[in-house]
C-alpha cells in the first residue's frame, strides 16, 4: 500500500502498475483510459488501478472516476 494526494484527495494505492514514459512533467496526471489514473512518474507512468479514500472502501479507479467526473477538469 503507498500513501498520496492527486489534485488534493488523500488515497491509498493498492493496485498499479507501471506503463512506458510519457512526455510531461513528473507528478501530472493525465487521462489514458477510463480504467485507470496515470501519473507521470520520472521512471515512467504510474498506472493506478485501485484506491482507497479516507474512511471508504477499496475500489476501483473506474469506479472513483465514475463518481468524479470533474476529476481530470479541475486543477
Amino acid at each position: 500500500v503507498a500513501y498520496t494526494e492527486l489534485k488534493g484527495i488523500p488515497m491509498r494505492i493498492w493496485r498499479a502498475h507501471i506503463k512506458p514514459h510519457q512526455q510531461g512533467d513528473a507528478g501530472t496526471v493525465v487521462k489514458d483510459t477510463k480504467d485507470s489514473i496515470d501519473v507521470i512518474t520520472a521512471d515512467g507512468v504510474l498506472s493506478i488501478e485501485q484506491l482507497q479514500l479516507p474512511g471508504k472502501k477499496k475500489m476501483l479507479a473506474r469506479d472513483f472516476l465514475n463518481g468524479h467526473p470533474d476529476f481530470f477538469t479541475t486543477p
